[in-house]
């Protein structure tokens, strides 16, 4: 048996985030990720030579843990601006969206759908002060309605349609109606104080491979149990490419999805296990396609579908270092590369059929939408991964859920943190967030035993 300060479960940024800071203040730090890579939904593989990112492509400048932590891995000259354009596909037709100022100028919505927009304001105003992505618990107390019921009551039927909507399910893999208003406001308001959004130039593995520098990592490690001690310890019990493993320690941080979390956990308090157990997450599915290079309509952005008249599709997103750095009809090689993303439904209705079958359907159902999809002719499926849990649902009482389950952890079970996006808040920034401030707790506790 092994003996260590810390074990850390889960080697997605934030138990990467949560080891590189405990090992950087001195502590024995031994990390269990469950796959062969580390990473978990940041994760990146090569096509054709090229990163292709699957699951969390760009960080804001909005991230401020992620930029900070970029800043102290010295990988700051990894970053690439990435545009931002989003365009929601109306009558067959991509129509901006994204940046505001697009929208204005195109045809995604009537003059009176735009002006319908202005309704947003009066909410956001009122509450400003307590909209902060990076602290949820500041806008509890209006945490009372779906996102869907605040849009239609604020802008009506058809701004939730063909605006609202289209950038929750297309960015976040949520719906409307099974996601908090008040989450929604403080990712409005982030997003309209950025003025950034950046790429890795080897995709998220660089920000990866970074934090995992400095740890002592077992991959392929599958927990199968945590035991608490007569001390006050924990025992983990793992199998690492099929060897049974004990590691004994003195505190446990568990950064894995809470349905894993809540199995390791099976004999916590049941109130904190009942949240474990209550959180539910979104699916999809990324299918990458080589499409020709000359394709004069190879999307410049990310294009996006309402959410009523197309259930399946939820993006189509081009890879973005063809978008940054090259100019259309330019000689980039004999093809491209380019993701489409499915919805949270068609992803769960879908998850039984082959990859082959998938792509063809999936491709046949962009060309019927799609007016101009000449990418689409004789595109060919290079690769398929499926995320069963992709992100968080941050449904009507999550935030208060959150903040009843982290005040009363420490007390009923003290040396065990957990960490993940569940708990900090949407996008990597949230993940790499809860995983730092579960180390900083689980310090607190090593240096005074409280």
């Amino acid at each position: 048996m092994s003996s260590y300060d810390v074990v850390v479960i889960g080697g997605g940024l934030a138990g990467l985030a949560a080891a590189h800071l405990l090992v950087g203040r001195g502590l024995s730090v031994a990390l269990l990720e469950e796959q062969e890579l580390l990473g978990g939904r940041a994760a990146t593989t090569t096509i054709d030579d090229t990163e292709v990112d699957l699951g969390a492509a760009f960080i804001s400048d909005f991230y401020t843990e992620t930029m900070r932590l970029v800043e102290e891995l010295g990988i700051s000259s990894s970053l690439i601006r990435r545009s931002q354009t989003a365009y929601v596909i109306r009558q067959s037709r991509p129509r901006a969206i994204w940046p505001a100022p697009r929208l204005v100028g195109d045809h995604a919505l009537p003059m009176f759908g735009k002006v319908r927009l202005m309704g947003l304001l009066p909410t956001l105003l009122r509450n400003w002060q307590s909209l902060d992505i990076s602290d949820l618990s500041k806008i509890v107390d209006a945490d009372h309605e779906t996102a869907a019921e605040y849009a239609r009551r604020t802008i009506g039927e058809e701004d939730t349609e063909f605006f609202f909507a289209p950038l929750l399910r297309g960015l976040l893999y949520w719906d409307p109606e099974t996601t908090s208003a008040a989450v929604v406001w403080c990712i409005l308001k982030a997003f309209v104080g950025s003025k950034a959004t950046y790429r890795f130039a080897g995709g998220m593995s660089d920000l990866v491979n970074a934090l995992a520098s400095n740890i002592n990592v077992s991959c392929q490690a599958s927990v199968t149990g945590i035991e608490r001690t007569t001390d006050g310890g924990f025992i983990v019990k793992s199998s690492v490419q099929a060897e049974e493993s004990l590691l004994d320690s003195r505190a446990v941080l568990c950064a894995v999805p809470a349905p894993a979390a809540a199995r390791l956990t099976d004999w916590l308090p049941r109130d904190l296990h009942r949240f474990l157990e209550s959180v539910t997450y979104s699916s999809t599915a990324i299918l990458t396609y080589r499409v020709k290079a000359d394709a004069a309509d190879y999307p410049q952005g990310a294009y996006l579908f309402p959410t009523s008249s197309v259930t399946d599709l939820s993006s189509v997103n081009p890879l973005y270092h063809y978008v940054d750095t090259q100019q259309p009809g330019t000689n980039v090689g004999t093809d491209r590369l380019l993701n489409v993303y499915l919805s949270d439904q068609a992803a769960r209705d879908y998850a039984e059929l082959p990859d082959a079958e998938l792509g063809d359907m999936t491709l046949k159902r962009v060309t019927e939408t799609l007016k101009q999809s000449e990418w689409a002719r004789g595109a060919e499926l290079a690769h398929v991964k499926r995320w069963q849990g992709a992100i968080p649902r941050f449904n009507v009482g999550h935030i208060k859920n959150v903040q009843s389950f982290s005040a009363q952890l420490p007390t009923l079970v003290p040396g065990l943190a957990f960490a993940g996006d569940y708990i900090g808040g949407p996008y990597i920034d949230g993940a790499i967030r809860s995983g730092v401030q579960a180390a900083k707790s689980l310090l607190d506790y090593l240096s005074t035993g409280s």
